[in-house]
């Protein structure tokens, strides 16, 4: 009995085989990007919208203290203004002075409003005030965006009501 032993011959399949996993890794590393790229917008994202509501916070916390610098001074802030108006407001914590800006987002999102060295806007609208409180919603958005709707491009401004002890 003889033993039949078939040799096979692979010539070149190296190459192939390394082209082959040339092109399964170059895949697999643009799909990593990808989720790397989409990873860093939300990060991005997150963090314009985390600095809007700091800075809407801090503005709020400002206003009381100018409600409480109130009770002590003659010329009192919080009477000057008008209910239903929006004032624009400076990083230093001041009211801007001028005219009050109307509630159209195209009116104080203007550079004139728009804090020094910040690609964010800051104003309060006061609702309604009596003699021992006063409502505010302090709006702030970034004057780099459209500040519609949230996505993948654009960030809607951001909007806090806030109680101010008088």
């Amino acid at each position: 009995m003889e033993k039949y032993t078939q040799e096979k011959k692979y010539e070149g399949l190296g190459f192939v085989e390394a082209l082959i996993a040339l092109t399964v890794s170059g895949i697999v590393s643009v799909v990593l990007m990808n989720i790397s790229i989409s990873t860093l917008r939300e990060l991005r994202q997150l963090d314009v919208q985390d600095a809007i509501a700091q800075h809407a916070v801090s503005t709020s916390v400002i206003l009381q203290k100018i409600a409480i610098q109130d009770m002590t001074r003659d010329e009192k802030v919080f009477d000057e203004l008008n209910s239903g108006s929006c004032y624009g407001f400076n990083l230093d914590g001041s009211i801007k002075e001028g005219a009050p800006v109307s509630e159209n987002r195209s009116s104080y999102s203007m550079s004139s409003l728009v804090e020094e060295d910040s690609e964010y806007f800051r104003i309060f609208c006061l609702k309604s005030k009596d003699a021992r409180k006063a409502l505010v919603e302090i709006v702030v958005g970034s004057n780099k965006m459209a500040g519609k709707v949230t996505t993948d491009n654009d960030i809607k401004d951001y909007s806090y009501l806030a109680i101010i002890n008088r």
